[in-house]
């Protein structure tokens, strides 16, 4: 169906995304701004949040608008937390441990936000 589709070409561009968050961050890190996980760059965050929304695929206008603000929340909520694993993440250098907080925030948080959207709709 179109959905498996879609979620084929969404997996796609998020390795490719993955890979590029890295690159980006490394490079952020070392050579531009010369500090540790610069808050001007947030390719990170937008990363985690596109992970956040991976195959939720909400129907309709009120749907996407809950789905969203919980995702958006949630993705937050972890991002800020940093619990158990994800905090240990960060410690990965060369740009890796910038990106792989904030995915797997996007990771609990999408794990979440499915349980939330299937039991509300």
């Amino acid at each position: 169906s179109d959905g498996r589709l879609y979620n084929s070409f969404y997996f796609i561009f998020l390795v490719g995304f993955f890979i590029l968050s890295i690159y980006i961050s490394d490079i952020s890190e070392r050579e531009i701004f010369k500090e540790k996980d610069p808050q001007k760059v947030v390719i990170d965050e937008v990363l985690g949040f596109m992970v956040t929304m991976f195959l939720v695929n909400p129907v309709g206008y009120k749907e996407t608008i809950v789905a969203v603000i919980l995702g958006f929340l949630l993705f937050r909520f972890f991002d800020i937390t940093k619990i158990g694993p994800i905090d240990k993440s960060q410690h990965y250098g060369y740009g890796l441990g910038v990106v792989l907080d904030d995915f797997l925030a996007g990771i609990a948080a999408n794990f979440i936000l499915i349980i939330l959207m299937t039991i509300i709709f």
